[in-house]
């Protein structure tokens, strides 16, 4: 192994451990859901503007541009929901409420 890899440790949790872990990653999964549904209510009120800029002739540039931006973010809040899903399954492979 060479100094620049970094080095890999595989841990398995048990009991305590592996419950305190695992409401991490549940409340991690909460908040993510929630910016997740607190960007959706914004991307219908951004359309909204950019909608009623469009229909009445006024300058969109700067709320197309923030519509982007919240879209973009969106899209970025869904794959960390998928990440934080993965590692709720991979958590719950190796959790055994009954475990001392």
């Amino acid at each position: 192994m060479s100094p620049n890899e970094p080095l890999q440790v595989e841990m398995k949790l048990t009991g305590r451990a592996a419950c305190k872990s695992m409401s991490r990653v549940q409340e991690h999964l909460a908040q993510a859901n929630g910016h997740i549904a607190e960007l959706k209510v914004q991307i219908v009120r951004q359309r909204v503007i950019v909608k009623y800029a469009l229909d009445t002739g006024q300058g969109s540039e700067v709320a197309e541009s923030l519509l982007d931006a919240l879209e973009g973010s969106l899209r970025l809040f869904e794959k960390h929901r998928v990440l934080i899903l993965g590692q709720l399954q991979r958590l719950s492979k190796g959790y055994h409420p009954s475990a001392p």
